[in-house]
Parts: C-alpha cells; structure tokens; sequence
C-alpha cells in the first residue's frame, strides 16, 4: 500500500509541476490569441459590431480559463501538501512503533 501512495504523491506532485508551467506560460500572453483576429479579419468582419463582441468574447473565455487553471493548480498543490503531510505522520508512526518493539524485546530479554 505504501508503494501505491509514493507513487500517487509523485503523480500530484507532477500534475501540479505540469500546470504550474502551464500557468507560467499563460501569464506571458497578455492578450487572447490573434489568429482568431487574423481569420476575422479575412472575412471582413473588423468593420462590424459582431468583432468587438468577439473580441470581449475571446478576452473573458481566456481570463476565465486562466482563472481556472490557477484554482486547479492552487487545489494539487494544497493536495501534495496533505499528502507530504500524512506521509511524514506515518512516518514518525512507523519509527515509534520500532522504538516501543525494541523497548519491549529488551524488556522480556531482561
């Protein structure tokens, strides 16, 4: 079971890694994609109200998406931290539960 539970941290762990970088890379784009502008733009669509509509479209589904990605990622990093958490619990179990079996072997050896 311990094994399946390193491995389950180090997946988190590696998600949260993943998404971090993704995050990093979204906050470099200060502005939503331009191809969309750029297909608009062929199809004479600038002149019109229909492209500033778009455009607010664009920039609130990229700010929402951004938005969630940050919560998703903030949600795996608190999960790794519980997760390190319980694991050096069980840890400082598993080292006492040594120590009070040698107290006690030394107790009935005497």
């Amino acid at each position: 079971m311990m094994g399946s539970y390193d491995s389950q941290a180090k997946s988190m762990a590696k998600t949260a890694k993943h998404l971090e970088k993704r995050i990093e890379r979204l906050d470099k784009v200060d502005q939503p994609r331009k191809e969309t502008w750029v297909r608009m733009e062929s199809k004479g669509v600038l002149d019109t109200d229909l492209h500033r509509l778009s455009r607010k479209y664009a920039e609130e589904y990229y700010t929402l998406d951004r938005e969630k990605q940050i919560n998703l990622v903030r949600e795996y990093v608190k999960e790794v931290e519980q997760a390190e958490n319980v694991r050096s619990c069980i840890d400082k179990l598993l080292q006492e539960k040594r120590g009070l079996t040698q107290v006690k072997k030394q107790e009935l050896g005497l």
